[in-house]
């Protein structure tokens, strides 16, 4: 395994936090919460994050016939979240590779045992013609937060597998 970002209980300027309760419906038939729901809590605070931080809304994209896609994610696990722990997830913006947008995320347990961190990259599609575009006017480029530890985004420049 790799490194992990360090946890403070406190969050540093930059880095969104939420505290979640695993519960029954986010758990398999063992009591774990499947990497499916991790996801889900990611995309969820992604979108939280994006409203709150970026200056423009989800349904604002929409509107303007744009969206919000990942382009890339590599997932760490520690472990497995388990049924009625309380989580905090954190999200927090990287430098941006190209035309995309990094986005950094840890699940620790509330006293900041770590459990999974992620390394995402996003970027901005035209709905219509399914191509990137470019950044609408209004969104606000995040200072990027660099927490040790935190996992890398690919290069840009990987070779083309054989």
């Amino acid at each position: 395994m790799g490194q992990f970002p360090e946890f403070t209980p406190v969050c540093p300027e930059g880095v969104y936090e939420k505290i979640i309760t695993v519960g029954e419906a986010e758990v398999d038939r063992e009591g774990y919460m499947h990497p499916a729901e991790l996801a889900r809590q990611m995309q969820t605070i992604t979108e939280e994050h994006f409203d709150a931080c970026s200056g423009m809304t989800i349904e604002h994209l929409n509107q303007e016939g744009l969206s919000w896609i990942i382009a890339w994610t590599q997932m760490q696990v520690e472990r497995l979240p388990k049924k009625g722990e309380t989580l905090r997830l954190r999200i927090w913006p990287s430098k941006k590779k190209a035309v995309m947008h990094a986005r950094k995320y840890a699940f620790y347990t509330y006293d900041g045992e770590p459990l999974v961190t992620t390394a995402s990259l996003f970027l901005i599609m035209d709905q219509k013609t399914r191509t990137a575009a470019g950044d609408p006017e209004g969104l606000i480029d995040l200072t990027p937060v660099v927490i040790p530890g935190e996992p890398k985004p690919p290069k840009m420049n990987l070779p083309f597998p054989e």
